[in-house]
């Protein structure tokens, strides 16, 4: 058996299973805050691109720019770093979901609170935030999705979000809204 030792208050910690269970490799992933893996995925080279949120600014991580950031890791296929990066403004982001996209880049859904640094056109608190990456982890784009008023008891970070990337190049953000939930869909 392999221990692990964490960086700090929490990791993200991605552990790879072979075809019959044994641990192939494991790894905590974070600096001395709190740091949370939402989503993993396998991507075209065999390597892993891991999506979640940061507090941290030491450590694996390097980048932040407030409250909580959304974290990208790209991992080789052994589990070493390739690249990381922190997304977000003075406020609250985070990211849930992650699709590997046509060209290479990559599709994050995630929430937003800012309106500053990488985050821009947010309408209020809680924004649904989408963002483009290349390869490299470059953001090439991003859109908040929100209204100026909230009209819900449940902000976005509440609701179970996906995304995915047609061929042509188009991005469809799923939203799945509780039955209870009460939402202006006005100025969308």
């Amino acid at each position: 058996m392999v221990m692990l030792r964490g960086h700090g208050l929490q990791d993200g910690w991605l552990v790879k299973l072979g075809a019959t269970g044994n641990i192939e490799w494991q790894k905590c992933l974070g600096g001395t805050n709190g740091d949370w893996v939402n989503s993993v995925l396998q991507t075209s080279d065999g390597g892993y691109i891991a999506t979640g949120t940061t507090q941290s600014n030491d450590g694996d991580v390097f980048g932040g720019h407030g409250d909580n950031d959304a974290w990208v890791v790209k991992l080789d296929a052994t589990g070493n770093i390739q690249w990381q990066k922190c997304l977000g403004g003075t406020g609250s982001e985070q990211a849930y979901s992650t699709l590997q996209t046509s060209d290479g880049g990559y599709i994050l859904v995630g929430t937003a609170s800012s309106n500053d640094w990488d985050v821009s056109g947010n309408h209020g608190s809680g924004d649904c935030w989408v963002v483009k990456l290349d390869g490299a982890g470059n953001m090439q784009w991003q859109k908040c999705l929100g209204e100026r008023t909230q009209t819900s008891r449940w902000p976005f970070n509440k609701l179970r979000m996906a995304v995915t990337w047609s061929r042509v190049r188009s991005v469809q953000v799923t939203v799945m809204l509780p039955a209870t939930m009460e939402w202006s869909m006005a100025g969308w």
